[in-house]
């Protein structure tokens, strides 16, 4: 018997993402930013963004994603339109994924 432990990839050439299916958590990063440096930092609702020197947004980890609300509404989209979302939400630093 073959298990899925995680789900990985890369949707629209933009946005890199690895979830881990066991440990229930989603990675989230911008495809041209895995060779800058970023530093983790918590918001309330328990998600880490990570954030370059300057500030800027580069990427998330968004814990117990399969047990936020909306994410049955989430898995309906198509990739490229989640793509979409996560990038505006990662400029405006918040995020549909990361909403408790």
């Amino acid at each position: 018997m073959a298990l899925i432990e995680t789900i990985e990839g890369v949707v629209a050439d933009r946005v890199s993402f690895h979830y881990d299916l066991f440990a229930d958590v989603l990675y989230l990063r911008l495809a041209d930013s895995f060779d800058v440096q970023a530093f983790g930092e918590e918001d309330p609702d328990g998600s880490i963004w990570l954030r370059t020197a300057d500030g800027r947004a580069v990427g998330l980890t968004v814990p117990s994603f399969g047990k936020r609300p909306g994410m049955a509404d989430l898995a309906r989209l198509p990739m490229r339109q989640i793509a979409e979302l996560i990038e505006r939400d990662l400029a405006a630093e918040t995020c549909v994924l990361a909403a408790a």
